[in-house]
């Protein structure tokens, strides 16, 4: 009877040989899955950070909208004031009741 460990050996050394491989392809693989969802998320984050930045109008925007805030504060201290003053007019001209002497 042949002898039969050589030819297992042999086969032995090319299966080892193909796992290798194809574990070097594998992490290869992942190395450049991994690569690839890095530029990926990179590349859509500054996308989006582009797509959501102010600008110059937006700046505008939110100064004009705080001069309005303001004004609007502004008048309506004065209408206040005013009322006051014409609250206290009214109630010092305020007709008096006749008095009997």
């Amino acid at each position: 009877m042949p002898d039969r460990r050589p030819l297992i050996k042999r086969a032995d050394g090319a299966i080892a040989g193909t796992m290798q491989l194809l574990g070097n392809l594998a992490s290869l693989g992942y190395a450049q899955l991994l690569a690839a969802a890095v530029l990926t998320g990179g590349g859509l984050g500054y996308v989006s950070a582009k797509l959501s930045a102010h600008g110059d109008a937006d700046i505008n925007t939110a100064r004009k909208s705080y001069q309005n805030e303001r004004t609007l504060a502004d008048i309506g201290y004065v209408k206040t004031k005013l009322d006051d003053e014409y609250n206290d007019k009214k109630r010092l001209n305020k007709e008096k009741p006749m008095r009997m002497v």
